[in-house]
């Protein structure tokens, strides 16, 4: 009897395991997008292509492994702020930045990316689903200052005009890359009259 209840206790605690794992792999698709590695050629592009400068703060929503947070902290003087719901990922993120001495100028946050306050941004970094884009887009247009780049890989964002592309790496910037809209109760002809005069 006593086998037998260990049996049932192990396999019960395998059955568990697999559940919490592929949990893991799984929920994510539908608060961001199942995780998905940005390719090193493409993290290498993303500091020339967005003129990321000493001192301004690049968020990676959705951080991953922390590829993008370590690479971007260790090859500039910016401040790198990984976003990261998993709190597994979030740990491994966090260690990966002690062992590479990049305390001070790297962090992660364990938080929702559509939840965070985005204003501190310079540039953010997002390689996720299309409904995350489209999600994010008005919070983009809401709380990025004037002059703050969006870059995303593989993943245009719907209505804006990229200001830089490279292969799949598209970089926007505010309010440069928005498509020209109509203010509220202004005539959709205007608007556009309105955006090509000097």
């Amino acid at each position: 009897m006593t086998m037998a209840w260990l049996g049932w206790v192990g396999g019960g605690l395998i059955v568990l395991v697999g559940l919490a794992g592929l949990a893991a792999v799984v929920a994510p698709a539908f608060s961001g997008g199942a995780w998905s590695p940005t390719p090193m050629r493409v993290i290498r592009r993303l500091v020339h292509l967005t003129e990321l400068r000493p001192g301004e703060a690049l968020f990676d929503l959705g951080a991953g492994d922390g590829r993008v947070v370590c690479y971007v902290a260790g090859a500039s003087e910016a401040r790198v702020v990984g976003v990261e719901l998993d709190p597994l990922k979030a740990a491994l993120i966090s260690s990966r930045i002690r062992r590479r001495g990049l305390d001070g100028r790297a962090e992660v946050v364990r938080a929702s990316f559509f939840e965070l306050d985005l204003r501190e941004a310079d540039v953010v970094f997002a390689y996720l689903s299309p409904a995350s884009m489209e999600r994010l887009r008005p919070k983009f247009e809401q709380e990025l200052r004037s002059g703050a780049r969006v870059a995303t890989y593989r993943r245009p964002i719907s209505g804006w005009t990229p200001w830089r592309r490279e292969g799949e790496l598209y970089v926007y910037r505010l309010p440069d890359s928005l498509s020209q809209r109509p203010q509220a109760g202004e005539p959709a002809a205007q608007a556009s009259a309105d955006s090509a005069a000097p």
